[in-house]
């Protein structure tokens, strides 16, 4: 029992990397642009945007075909995507080439994807099946294993943000986009000395211990897990139009409008991180006490109302044509609040869905398929970023979901 608790535990740590991952792309990615000569709205920029989302969504693909037919040992599994990271870690610090350099992020986003995945379908499976728990205390770490994600987000960008504000230009254009990725060199060989070491998990053994599906009821031809997978995998793609582009590039500008040291962008950028880790241990602490339908329809009513909000201030300083400290400050405070449910709606949430509904032996099939709706969406929001970056489109875009959650979420005793 205590060995399979310290599995989990270290398959959270890939979820961490993971999220480090793409803290660093979000932080230091115009740094390493001009360090391979790549510039911001040039095709070789837009192509390695898409080489990086097609990583992942490939990489969530591939797991999904190792969890669903070949029966071997989780353990191994996870060492090849902790080894394939740490390959594309050294490459990305070796190679002197635009070219070298996109291929070691797709290796990167791809193993790091990986990674989150078995993660997360070893938490469920081990809990559900080996440690026998209940519902709520697997949800309880599933929330873990989202929320090193979040970690892993927020101290990359604490990092990233903390050589900015103590480096020079020309330093961090030069080599000093490197150092976080350094870091990285340290840790991951770490873990997979832990991971070398740490007890076994066959999927075998996993698959033989499964429970009885209790959920085969619903819509005719369904059964509520598909329901649920359905669900999940159309809140993560609309996730990424529910104005996650347009908060999270306004609000530094909002301060900056105001002539605000240039360094309070980088707190305003650590801190939006910080929240998004925050939404994580609030649902740490609420899955025992709040039913999980009416979190998600309020997340979602209160990021549609941030959005509205906005529109209503652009409107009135468009009617004065002046600038508001009130009114900026008001749309300041209100991106927090979307950050905050947002992540949890449209990133915590479905997942957790997938904990509750589905049956054991289609976990890995499930956490796969939802992933790429993930990154799915990512490339849409990529290829659509007008769309991603309107208001009114995001207010669509949760009203729609709004929708979708009371129609598909389950209403039955097993609900809650």
């Amino acid at each position: 029992m205590k060995n399979c608790k310290l599995f989990t535990i270290i398959m959270s740590l890939g979820a961490f990397l993971f999220g480090y991952d793409y803290g660093l792309t979000r932080s230091l990615s115009k740094y390493y642009y001009s360090y391979f000569d790549m510039w911001v709205g040039s095709s070789a920029v837009s192509n390695l945007v898409i080489l990086e989302i097609l990583g992942s969504f490939i990489g969530a693909l591939v797991m999904m075909y190792v969890l669903t037919h070949l029966k071997i040992h989780l353990k191994l599994i996870y060492l090849l995507f902790l080894v394939l990271y740490l390959i594309s870690v050294i490459g990305i610090l070796a190679t002197g080439s635009a070219y070298g350099f996109c291929l070691m992020r797709f290796l990167a986003r791809f193993s790091s994807s990986g990674l989150f995945v078995s993660g997360l379908f070893g938490t469920i499976v081990l809990y559900k099946t080996v440690l026998k728990s209940k519902t709520k205390q697997v949800l309880s770490k599933c929330i873990v294993v989202l929320g090193s994600v979040c970690f892993g987000q927020f101290l990359a960008t604490f990092i990233s943000r903390l050589l900015i504000i103590f480096s020079t230009n020309s330093v961090l254009y030069n080599y000093g986009w490197k150092i976080s990725f350094l870091l990285l060199v340290l840790l991951v060989p770490s873990l997979i000395l832990i991971v070398l070491f740490s007890p076994n998990c066959s999927k075998r053994q996993i698959v033989n211990l499964l429970e009885e599906d209790v959920y085969k009821r619903g819509i005719p031809g369904l059964s509520v897990y598909r329901k649920i997978l359905i669900l999940s995998f159309i809140i993560l793609v609309l996730g990424y139009f529910s104005g996650q582009n347009v908060i999270f590039y306004s609000v530094p500008d909002i301060f900056i409008n105001l002539n605000w040291d240039e360094n309070f962008d980088n707190i305003v950028a650590i801190t939006i991180w910080f929240t998004y880790f925050l939404s994580a241990i609030f649902m740490y602490f609420a899955i025992n006490k709040i039913d999980i339908r009416k979190i998600q329809l309020f997340m979602i009513t209160l990021t549609m109302l941030v959005l509205i909000l906005d529109i209503f201030v652009q409107i009135i300083h468009l009617r004065f044509q002046g600038n508001s400290i009130v009114l900026e400050i008001i749309i300041g405070l209100g991106t927090y609040a979307h950050s905050f449910a947002n992540e949890i709606a449209f990133w915590v949430i479905p997942y957790l869905l997938l904990g509750i509904f589905v049956p054991i032996s289609r976990v890995g099939f499930a956490i796969s398929v939802a992933t790429s709706g993930l990154f799915l969406g990512s490339i849409l929001s990529a290829l659509f970023p007008k769309f991603a970056g309107s208001l009114f489109v995001s207010i669509v875009v949760c009203m729609l979901s709004l929708l979708i959650v009371y129609k598909l979420y389950p209403k039955d005793e097993n609900s809650s």
